[in-house]
This record gives C-alpha cells, sequence and structure tokens, in this order.
C-alpha cells in the first residue's frame, strides 16, 4: 500500500489506525528476550502498560502468556499516548500476527504460515488467542481484524520523515508527531489518524495550528452535534487546515511555536502526577496541559497566528 502523505492529498481525511483489539489479546509485557522466541505476558494492574489494558470489554481479564518471536512484537501507537503538542512516550508494546517488511509496509500472517516460519510457541499463543476470541463472539480470527479495511498493511513508513497524528474522537482536536528516523517498528492504532510529512517544519506546523483553540472554532461550523456534543472531530482538521508553504511567514511562525511550546510542555509532564501517570483519564491529562500551556505568552501568539491563517 502506498504511504499517505499529506504533502501529496491535502483533499483527503487521512487513515485511521488499525484495529488492534481486543487489547489483552495483542497488548504485552516483554518478561524475557533471550532466544528466538520472547517469553511475554499480559500486563497486569502493577506493570508500566497496564493502561492499555484497562478499560477492555472483550476477553477482560483474560492473560495469554507465552512466547512471541520478535519481528511480531511492535510499540503502539495510540490515543492514550497523545497530549497537546507531545506524546508521553509510554507506549504499549503489541504482539500481532504481522511483521514489517523491508519496504517499511506489514505482512499479515495467520498461525499455520507463522508455524511454517519455525515459531511454534508464538503460533501456538495467536491460535490460543483466537479460540478465546471466538468464545467471546468476536466475528473474526486476530489476523484479520487488525487488517480490517486494511488499516494495518497501509501503514507504510518511511526510514525517515514525520508521522503526524491526531486523535480520532471528542470535541477539541489534538496533535503531535514522532521523527520515523528515531523509531523501531511502530503501528499506529485506530484512536489516532495518522499522516507522513517530509519535513520538520511541516510536522510542527500541522500539530501547532491543530492544538489551537482557533482550529475547534473554525471546525465547529461543519460538526454535527449529537447528544453527547460534538462528533466527528477527526476528520475535519485535516481539511481545514491550508497546506503547508515554506514560504510563508506565518506558516514558518506556527511551526516555530509548536516546538517552543512543546519543549515548554515536556518538564511540565514530567513534574505533574496529574498529566504523567498513563493510568488517569486522558481527557483530563489533556485538559490540565492544556490550562497549563494556554498562561504562556507562546500560546496567545500561536491562537493569534492560526487564527489568521485559517481566515486565509
Amino acid at each position: 500500500a502506498e504511504k499517505y502523505s499529506v504533502t501529496q492529498r491535502t483533499e483527503e481525511v487521512p487513515p485511521q489506525g488499525a484495529d488492534l483489539m481486543p487489547r489483552p489479546a495483542v497488548c504485552i509485557e516483554i518478561v524475557d528476550e533471550r532466544g528466538a522466541e520472547w517469553r511475554v505476558k499480559t500486563p497486569r494492574p502493577n506493570d508500566n502498560s497496564y493502561f492499555a489494558v484497562k478499560d477492555s470489554k472483550k476477553l477482560r481479564g483474560k492473560n495469554f502468556d507465552g512466547y512471541v518471536a520478535p519481528d511480531f512484537i511492535h510499540q503502539m501507537i495510540q490515543s492514550l499516548n497523545l497530549l497537546p503538542f507531545t506524546l508521553d512516550g509510554n507506549f504499549a508494546h503489541v504482539a500481532i500476527p504481522a511483521r514489517r517488511t523491508k519496504e517499511g509496509g506489514f505482512e499479515v500472517m495467520d498461525a499455520s504460515k507463522i508455524r511454517t516460519e519455525g515459531f511454534l510457541e508464538t503460533a501456538r499463543r495467536f491460535q490460543r488467542i483466537d479460540r478465546e476470541m471466538a468464545g467471546e463472539k468476536v466475528a473474526k480470527p486476530l489476523h484479520e481484524k487488525i487488517d480490517e479495511r486494511h488499516k494495518l498493511t497501509q501503514q507504510v513508513f518511511p526510514s525517515d520523515g514525520y508521522l503526524v497524528v491526531n486523535g480520532a474522537g471528542g470535541g477539541i482536536a489534538c496533535s503531535a508527531f514522532l521523527d520515523l528516523s528515531t523509531l523501531d517498528s511502530i503501528v499506529v492504532d485506530q484512536t489516532l489518524y495518522w499522516a507522513i510529512v517530509p519535513t520538520v517544519e511541516e510536522a510542527w506546523y500541522r500539530t501547532g495550528i491543530m492544538n489551537t483553540d482557533s482550529l475547534s472554532e473554525a471546525t465547529r461550523e461543519f460538526n454535527p452535534e449529537g447528544e453527547l456534543g460534538p462528533r466527528h472531530l477527526h476528520t475535519l482538521p485535516n481539511r481545514i487546515i491550508p497546506p503547508f508553504d515554506a514560504k510563508d511567514f506565518d506558516h514558518c511562525q506556527i511551526a516555530d511555536l509548536a516546538l517552543e511550546l512543546a519543549q515548554l510542555a515536556r518538564p511540565m509532564i514530567l513534574a505533574d502526577p496529574k498529566i504523567c501517570n498513563s493510568i488517569r483519564s486522558i481527557a483530563s491529562r489533556r485538559k490540565r496541559l492544556r490550562t497549563m500551556l494556554k498562561k504562556l505568552p507562546p500560546y496567545d501568539t500561536l491562537e493569534d497566528v492560526s487564527a489568521a491563517v485559517l481566515r486565509k
């Protein structure tokens, strides 16, 4: 699948991440990295990645301790990691029946194919997960579910460039990005929308403007209201944000301000247990950080410049 680039496809809505569900079936803690197949366990309440499974509905309380070959282990980026201007970095590991190809995409494999590759314990673990999923009336086995509508195999990431993500729900936009050259194998979860941009300036520009009230106001008139408030905000920002122009002074200023705010945000996050604790509600964590950032002069300037750009 072709990688999604907002530079090339500014009129399209970025794709949604993959259906990495049920969480207890995919999320793991790595216990031992020795051997061809690593020992893993399902996260428990005292583990760093327990936040990723604590609200699970399907397979809740089920444990899939066993062995997985490292080719099938990746880091998951999800909405629970996303804060204004930055990601908290506490990415849960997932073990899924798919491995990265040399071209940067995913090869999805069923248990029988994994077995023929010689990873017997890995295949056995995924078969056990499939049986438990069938018992809870999950319609598809894991290797089919994770690539629903090709949302996994279209995640073709180059070795460089920048992965910009924004939340797939809620009434206030939130965005951050990652430098692909600094990462091992990652996979984006369905709670995020993602796009690849070629330069760090464009990544900061998109991150900056998407974290403003100006953007939320600009999308409000297009946003349908439901009983629980604004819906489908995630499909709108990428349509409204003007394509990045490196020659536009306002665009470059937005990028500079976003970088400055991200640098100010990181020590705030580390110093505040109510923000850095991944177990806490992500909505409250974002609100607390956003409130703190709004008291800073660079945020006021970012709002003013973003409003001007959105009016053009």
